[in-house]
């Protein structure tokens, strides 16, 4: 089991693959993937395995060795 792997059990992140983290002077950054190969449309809720839109997304989470921590997908 990889380290990425070990991290993404540890955080209880369940749709998301940690893919990389940086750490900054005053901030971590989580880069994530999605997990599956499919989503759900938020117009339409069906799902599907086509990508219409790729944009990535960057949300706040709380604090993590005491420096703010951001998840990236």
């Amino acid at each position: 089991m990889s380290d990425k792997d070990d991290t993404t059990k540890l955080l209880n992140i369940q749709e998301l693959i940690i893919f990389s983290l940086k750490i900054k002077e005053d901030e971590v950054i989580l880069i994530c993937k999605n997990r599956f190969d499919y989503g759900m449309c938020p117009d339409c809720d069906n799902i599907s395995n086509s990508l219409h839109e790729n944009t990535t997304k960057r949300i706040r989470d709380v604090p993590l060795l005491g420096k703010r921590c951001f998840i990236q997908f």
